[in-house]
């Protein structure tokens, strides 16, 4: 594969699509789901009884974008839909039991396999590798946060 640059921004965009695509390997190898889909149950498991407005929030999507997918994860079997007593028209969105399940195995094996991925770098230095991107996303945050211009 020829990478295309050196600097930090394209350095860091290529990364995150190899290691999008390592994920996607694992995970619908193992179990037969895709990253996108595993990453939509992932964050729905974070939340407490989460609404479409906040998955959407969540996944840095729009309302539409979770609207969509959610008749398919249904349909599968990964979610139930139920409603709030105290706002009618929020739909709030349930991981199943299978769905549950399969979050906690697949974050724990994509836990190992990146780990074991970085087995090439000096002791301790993939924990300061961690230390470091939750950094940067830190800085990147605010920065997404502020207004333009700021």
């Amino acid at each position: 594969m020829q990478l295309l640059g050196q600097g930090i921004a394209v350095t860091l965009h290529e990364l995150v699509h190899l290691i999008d695509g390592f994920a996607e390997h694992l995970v619908r190898e193992r179990f037969g789901v895709s990253y996108s889909q595993y990453h939509f149950l992932a964050a729905t498991s974070t939340l407490d009884d989460p609404d479409v407005t906040t998955l959407a929030e969540c996944l840095m999507v729009s309302k539409a974008a979770v609207s969509k997918r959610l008749d398919g994860l249904v349909k599968d079997g990964w979610i139930e839909l139920g409603s709030d007593p105290n706002h009618a028209r929020r739909v709030i969105v349930r991981l199943t039991p299978r769905a549950a399940e399969l979050v906690r195995e697949a974050t724990a094996m994509l836990e190992r396999e990146f780990r074991a991925a970085l087995h090439e770098l000096p002791p301790g230095e993939a924990d300061e590798l961690n230390a470091r991107l939750r950094v940067l996303l830190e800085i990147f945050a605010r920065k997404a946060a502020a207004p333009p211009g700021a």
